[in-house]
């Protein structure tokens, strides 16, 4: 019975190639439904909206709420993956603040894959390594415990002069529908990520435009892309922040393209 449920969300799906990312698109959709307060059965074992992991029967109430939220499904498990996670910037804060020890000039970013913008707002986060912090001691996201014994030189200030991103699918982290969509992809039992993306989306909230990436398709064979984002501008231009999630069409063409792009910026 159980596999008859699900089958009827994901019958059309078989062919779906395997990087596509279904079961997160089927499990993400649930979790949106459950934090949109629609299946109260079910957010009594989702954490992320006040529950319990340990809770009773939890595959019971999974399989009712797929089976009365069918028609829901079918719809939302066409949606891609989107995630957003500002942890990552942990990776990024000690590649930029030595770019920028070493030039003393600003920064100019370019994100390809951007989703909502969370990773260019890296600097408006507090980082915490042993003794040491970098950033805004007073954001709402704070990253921590992510270096380990050896940590970036944090003695430094950085200046961002332009930040930009793009996404074939842009999500807007200001509205109710962006948010939503971010925090349905983090597992509902991973506290720690979705106090951080809410966090993030929260602080986030009242930039200004250029927080909001823009919709981009792939990126041209001659990298032309990237380039119209910083021709005639001088001092230091980074093409630091791309993630391109392989699975994605034209995503090898994107890497190929910022590759050729940046020999010629």
């Amino acid at each position: 019975m159980p596999k008859v449920v699900c089958w009827a969300v994901l019958h059309d799906h078989h062919d779906d190639p395997p990087g596509s990312a279904l079961a997160l698109r089927f499990l993400g959709a649930v979790h949106r439904i459950v934090l949109q307060g629609q299946a109260p059965q079910l957010a009594a074992c989702y954490p992320s909206a006040g529950g319990d992991s340990d809770c009773d029967a939890p595959w019971p109430r999974f399989h009712a709420v797929v089976q009365q939220q069918a028609a829901v499904l079918r719809e939302l498990v066409h949606c891609p993956v989107q995630t957003n996670e500002a942890g990552r910037c942990a990776a990024l804060l000690g590649g930029f603040v030595e770019v920028a020890r070493r030039t003393g000039l600003p920064l100019r970013l370019l994100e390809v894959g951007a989703a909502a913008g969370l990773i260019l707002r890296w600097d408006h986060y507090f980082y915490e390594a042993g003794h040491a912090g970098w950033g805004d001691p007073d954001s709402p996201v704070r990253i921590s415990n992510v270096f380990g014994d050896v940590y970036p030189r944090l003695a430094v200030s950085t200046r961002i002069e332009e930040r930009h991103g793009c996404d074939t699918s842009p999500i807007d982290p200001a509205t109710d529908e962006g948010a939503l969509t971010l925090q349905s992809y983090v597992w509902p039992d991973q506290m720690e990520r979705f106090r951080r993306l809410t966090a993030a989306i929260r602080c986030c909230a009242p930039c200004a435009r250029p927080c909001r990436p823009r919709q981009c398709g792939r990126l041209d064979r001659g990298g032309a892309g990237p380039r119209r984002f910083w021709r005639g501008n001088g001092g230091l231009s980074l093409h630091g922040v791309a993630i391109l999630v392989e699975c994605r069409p034209g995503a090898l063409q994107a890497r190929d393209g910022c590759r050729r792009a940046g020999r010629h910026l």
